[in-house]
């Protein structure tokens, strides 16, 4: 026991060092007893929470490594956190101790000292990053892009107007490939670039920059969905609407989508990511997705399994949709269900 309990203390030891080098990669701290389960929505907990009760959990959904350890931290029982994928989530656990560790390529962990600088120190003042082929081009509208854009084309974009550095920052936090980001002034306007290297660094007095990890706190988690829940969706469904409307679904395993009635297409989108052009917020959750033009172009739904159901929300701009959806979102058409038929 004493020797356990020494190598626990060096290990503390050597975990308390500079950000990342203290890092401990290819180690799981599992449960063993010292998992902290607690509201964790206080700290920005929106998914990837145990049995979906983010107010009950040692887990959540993180935008980066660095949130994680930031996480711990901040959490006076928290003495060791650890961090890697779990159903197509990058996840965060936070525990009293390490009694639970073990070797797992593709996780990391750290003892609460081992943590960023945090936000906003994390800022490097004096620094642009250009685009040296690491420009990010993606749809940045879901993340309130309307001005600024490349070519005035907010869907497919490495730039756009922000208002402050914390949006920058908080907006390449919960986009994958985003690896660095870098704000400044260009044509009156104050604007973030995303990039996915730092190849372009360069120093620029008026310029700032920083790393995915340097992030506000309350940064939301990358909305990406598991593929199990994609795959989940696969099969056929009869649709019915609360309008009456009835028609047929066919869903691939890849997420392509055809409808029985025309010879439109469509693919799952999930719900919040860059992908997602209608950029709906009361649907940003964990295995919920957009199906934009299944119908026609000026139609969309989001749409989740349920209790083995497929449940719809049914939007448009070009009919009688005037009205509200149950989880508050105008231009609301109807509900619709669907049942596997195979």
């Amino acid at each position: 026991v004493c020797v356990g309990v020494m190598w626990s203390i060096l290990v503390a030891a050597a975990g308390a060092g500079d950000w990342p080098q203290c890092i401990e990669r290819g180690t799981i701290i599992r449960n063993a007893g010292k998992a902290i389960m607690m509201d964790m929505t206080q700290h920005g907990a929106t998914m990837g929470c145990f049995l979906h009760d983010c107010r009950n959990t040692d887990k959540m959904a993180v935008a980066t490594t660095g949130q994680c350890a930031g996480i711990c931290h901040a959490i006076p029982d928290c003495t060791w956190w650890t961090s890697g994928e779990e159903d197509g989530q990058l996840k965060c656990w936070v525990r009293t101790a390490d009694d639970g560790r073990q070797t797992k390529e593709g996780f990391v962990a750290g003892h609460r000292d081992c943590a960023p600088p945090s936000w906003p120190h994390c800022i490097e003042r004096g620094v642009v990053i250009r685009n040296a082929g690491k420009a990010i081009m993606t749809n940045l509208t879901p993340f309130g892009a309307t001005a600024g854009c490349f070519l005035n084309d907010c869907k497919y974009t490495d730039k756009f107007a922000v208002v402050s550095h914390d949006q920058c920052a908080s907006t390449c936090a919960q986009i994958p490939d985003c690896q660095y980001w870098t704000s400044g002034e260009e044509d009156g306007q104050t604007k973030c670039w995303l990039r996915s290297g730092d190849d372009g660094r360069e120093e620029r007095g008026s310029f700032v920059a920083g790393s995915r990890s340097c992030a506000p706190a309350d940064t939301p988690a990358a909305p990406t969905a598991p593929r199990s829940v994609m795959s989940d969706l696969a099969g056929t469904w009869r649709m019915l609407y609360s309008n009456g409307h009835q028609c047929t679904y066919r869903v691939a395993q890849d997420g392509s989508v055809t409808r029985d009635v025309s010879e439109g297409a469509s693919k799952l989108i999930p719900a919040g990511s860059s992908e997602d052009t209608r950029g709906d917020t009361n649907f940003r959750s964990d295995g919920r997705f957009l199906l934009d033009g299944l119908h026609r172009p000026a139609q969309w739904e989001y749409v989740w399994l349920d209790g083995g159901r497929l449940q719809v929300r049914h939007f448009c701009v070009d009919g009688d949709c005037w009205s509200s959806s149950p989880e508050g979102s105008s231009n609301f058409c109807c509900t619709g269900t669907g049942e596997r038929v195979r």
